[in-house]
């Protein structure tokens, strides 16, 4: 069960804001099938449909509160690497927002 340490506005509604890298490109860096690969530390695995693996905005201000926009995509890209093992730049890093309804 994933509990949610943010504002979150209807129970039957879940959103995610993040900096990282869709299901194609973790399949293509890491050695195992995307599915399998987990959130772990900064990192969580979201979106409708579990296929974005990222650090979400209130965990990157509230580990980092001094980062500057123009730093995001390379401190995320170096911590996904060294958790993950990946060779990511900071040009593979998308932003990632979603909305979805559950009910």
């Amino acid at each position: 069960m994933k509990i949610r340490k943010g504002f979150v506005s209807n129970s039957s509604s879940s959103s995610f804001v993040a900096w990282g890298v869709d299901e194609d490109k973790i399949a293509e860096n890491i050695n195992a099938d995307a599915s399998d690969i987990e959130g772990e530390g900064l990192f969580e695995k979201s979106g409708s449909n579990y296929d974005f693996l990222g650090i979400e905005l209130s965990t990157l201000m509230r580990t980092n509160p001094g980062i500057k926009l123009s730093e995001i995509k390379s401190f995320v890209a170096k911590k996904m690497n060294k958790q993950y093992g990946t060779s990511f730049k900071k040009e593979d890093i998308e932003f990632y927002e979603e909305g979805w309804y559950d009910g």
